[in-house]
């Protein structure tokens, strides 16, 4: 019974932390980011949550481009209740979800040159994400189980622009990622718990060959994936014993070529000092590049760390009290919120 006191009561903890820290339609991988511009593209609503200013009258009902030489923002785009927006990898299109909360959302596609509609989609689209060359959408239908993080999903579909055809290419996923090329990765896990409480994690990903529509490497683990499909990221339930040990490694990388998880002194120069840590505030970037914000017990500051995996090595960190807004389209550069100022930060 204490253990299953204790288990609910960081669930509270966490799920109040994330609420806090946590930027809804937001993530740091979205691609936000235009290098030719240098100039990031934001909803009103998130603009207003990140930067702690009055939310506008009109929140939701426009995109801003703001220029980060200056950190002007002008009206790109103005419609209703706009939601999760990112640029396509050849920064000439943005997509933006019109009416989330409803019961008939759209996604709109928006030539970036005319700032006019070229195509939208109705469907309950939870996430969604663009391929390598721009000219496809790839998307998640279903919507958000209750007091989670999870999707009762009802298919993954690709989205042809230029020839206005859709077709399902997966009954269900909770993730997608397209890094490069035709392999697009199909990710499923599930937590389970016992009468205990004990919580496991089972994975059912794959990976979809958008070429020939094969399926390949079924079964492998991971929430996230590194571009050449050399790491991954688990979802570690074990995070839950925290207050035992705030020195402990909250999440695990697995190395999918040999199949076995990676020893935690193998990435020790990530988790030098005893901070809160879990799965989703790590991702990905260029040349297997691992970026994570880390939250010093204690305090509010949020210092970024950028990490060679490869060689156990921290690259750069950025010390203070940051937020990781989103991404160019090859993840090469991460933007940042500080101190009233957005800015890009390479990648080494």
């Amino acid at each position: 019974m204490k253990k299953v006191c204790v288990a609910l009561l960081l669930q509270s903890i966490i799920t109040i932390f994330f609420s806090v820290t946590v930027t809804a339609g937001v993530e740091p991988t979205d691609i936000i980011l235009s290098d030719s511009e240098n100039s990031i593209y934001m909803t009103s609503c998130n603009l207003s949550s990140i930067t702690d200013i009055a939310q506008e009258p009109a929140c939701s009902s426009i995109i801003y481009k703001v220029n980060l030489n200056n950190n002007n923002k002008v009206v790109f785009y103005r419609d209703s209740q706009l939601d999760r927006v990112q640029l396509s990898p050849d920064s000439n299109r943005l997509a933006v979800i019109r009416n989330y909360y409803s019961k008939t959302p759209e996604l709109l596609i928006i030539d970036k040159k005319e700032k006019k509609e070229i195509a939208h989609l109705k469907a309950k689209i939870m996430k969604y994400i663009w391929s390598p060359d721009s000219r496809i959408i790839l998307y998640i239908t279903g919507e958000r189980k209750k007091r989670s993080r999870l999707i009762n999903s009802t298919g993954v579909w690709v989205y042809n622009i230029e020839k206005n055809e859709k077709k399902m290419i997966a009954e269900k996923a909770q993730d997608i990622f397209w890094p490069t090329g035709d392999d697009i990765f199909i990710i499923n896990y599930e937590k389970k718990y016992d009468k205990n409480y004990n919580i496991s994690t089972n994975y059912g990903s794959y990976i979809y060959n958008y070429k020939t529509g094969s399926i390949n490497q079924k079964g492998l683990n991971g929430v996230q994936f590194s571009f050449d499909g050399k790491y991954s990221i688990l979802y570690r339930p074990e995070f839950y014993d925290l207050p035992d040990d705030e020195g402990r490694i909250r999440i695990d990388f697995y190395d999918l070529k040999n199949k076995k998880k990676i020893l935690a002194e193998q990435v020790s120069s990530m988790f030098q000092n005893p901070v809160f840590l879990s799965w989703d505030s790590f991702f990905f970037g260029k040349d297997n590049r691992v970026i994570f914000w880390e939250m010093p017990w204690n305090t509010n500051l949020r210092d970024i760390k950028i990490v060679d995996i490869d060689n156990n090595r921290v690259l750069k960190t950025v010390k203070g009290k940051y937020k990781i807004i989103g991404t160019n389209s090859d993840r090469s550069k991460i933007v940042i919120f500080s101190a009233g100022k957005f800015e890009a930060a390479d990648v080494p």
